[in-house]
């Protein structure tokens, strides 16, 4: 299978109905429950988790799925696999709880070891960034009623004379920050950026 055979737009569908139904739930109370890590679990993950799995298992039956939110895979079984999709129905749940925003839909197509195409949706301020392989990398406006009403073609490369550091809203830790002085010390024109969830890519 080559992935010129997964039809990008059927993607970025999949992802405005999830980003649809979570955006309900997101305006109202919700409960939240913790996995065994620690990290929040809300009725919105699980709502964005079917639908995506759902609709993917549709209309590729034969691709297997990862999520963050399915039964974990044994890496015996997950070796063997050539292509695969990977999944975070809800990035950045803790901003989803703090309702900032800064939360997006993901759905990768990964072949072995690299993405092919992706789909990133940020239904609160309603962006998506989508990308396939050889075909480019997008970003859109969406509308309430999820339609585009404008896509620009992102760049490959910017030029910057400033280096530019996207650390993450909910965690930066000790090694981060570390990492952060040691840059300023090459290079004191640093400028920091903080964004929740792949918002930051």
């Amino acid at each position: 299978m080559d992935s010129i055979e997964i039809d990008l737009n059927q993607i970025k569908n999949i992802a405005l109905i999830a980003g649809k139904e979570v955006l309900k739930i997101y305006k109202q109370d919700f409960s939240i429950k913790y996995k065994d890590d620690k990290s929040p679990l809300t009725q919105a993950d699980i709502k964005a988790n079917n639908i995506i799995c759902n609709s993917l298992k549709k209309l590729y039956p034969t691709i297997p799925i990862i999520s963050e939110e399915n039964k974990q895979i044994p890496y015996e079984i997950r070796k063997n696999w050539e292509y695969y999709w990977c999944i975070d129905p809800i990035d950045g749940t803790k901003e989803f709880i703090k309702k900032n925003d800064e939360w997006t839909v993901n759905i990768a197509l990964i072949y072995k070891d690299t993405p092919i195409l992706g789909v990133v949706y940020a239904p609160a301020i309603n962006i998506m960034y989508s990308a396939k392989k050889e075909k480019g990398a997008f970003k859109e406006i969406i509308d309430d009623k999820q339609k585009s009403i404008k896509k620009e073609k992102l760049p490959i490369k910017q030029n910057r004379s400033e280096l530019v550091v996207v650390a993450s809203k909910s965690h930066l830790n000790k090694k981060t920050e570390e990492f952060i002085q040691k840059l300023k010390t090459i290079n004191p024109n640093l400028v920091i950026k903080s964004k929740g969830s792949s918002l930051k890519l």
